[in-house]
């Protein structure tokens, strides 16, 4: 079995599995327990859910899953340089290549002088033979880059006990680059680490929740 996320293979042991065709796609649950120092993962449900590939025939169905999943996920965070805090909401598109999934993102973060409202376009690839744990606690590794673009606004009102100075706000757009790494639980919780170049906030900490 592949697990579409990760690209990690793993040995299927479970009772009466040859009732299913080889290479076609399925929604397996069960647990990966190690066993002989190789994680195996036992099913206890098996539910197929596409065609093979160059099957005769078509339906809506079988395309919509030939193509992938859209799993919805919201954020929230620290950033770093200046100091704000963050909350956003993204989208997981894939995967395009093997464990390449597009990962679009809106977000707004907010300071004492600085707001920034951001929007990116991320691409997370998932390492392969990273998990750890068991069942839904199991751990994977991910890391990525895409670009990004942001409006940021400075706002400062002067210096508390001495009169206020009127400064007009200060508005920004700038494009850059992401780069991030993170780790993600199978049941969508996950934890990130962002950097930027070329645009603000330079470091962020992410987590977050991705409906699956």
């Amino acid at each position: 079995m592949i697990d579409e996320r990760t690209g990690q293979r793993l040995r299927v042991e479970g009772s009466n599995l040859d009732q299913y065709q080889s290479g076609r796609r399925a929604n397996v649950t069960g647990t990966i327990v190690r066993q002989g120092g190789t994680d195996v993962f036992r099913i206890t449900n098996v539910e197929q859910t596409a065609d093979m590939c160059g099957a005769i025939g078509f339906s809506p169905e079988s395309l919509k899953e030939a193509i992938g999943r859209a799993n919805v996920g919201i954020r929230g965070g620290i950033s770093f340089d200046p100091e704000l805090i963050n909350f956003g909401a993204q989208v997981e598109l894939g995967p395009i290549i093997r464990s390449v999934w597009f990962r679009p993102t809106a977000e707004f973060a907010f300071g004492e002088v600085t707001k920034v409202l951001s929007l990116n376009g991320d691409f997370a690839y998932y390492l392969p033979f990273t998990g750890r744990g068991e069942s839904a606690s199991r751990w994977n590794v991910y890391a990525g880059a895409g670009p990004s673009f942001a409006i940021v606004q400075r706002d400062f009102e002067g210096f508390p006990g001495r009169p206020e100075v009127e400064i007009e706000d200060d508005w920004d757009g700038e494009t850059g680059v992401n780069f991030f790494v993170g780790i993600v639980q199978s049941n969508g919780f996950f934890i990130e680490l962002k950097a930027a170049a070329y645009s603000t906030p330079d470091v962020r900490l992410y987590v977050g929740y991705t409906f699956r």
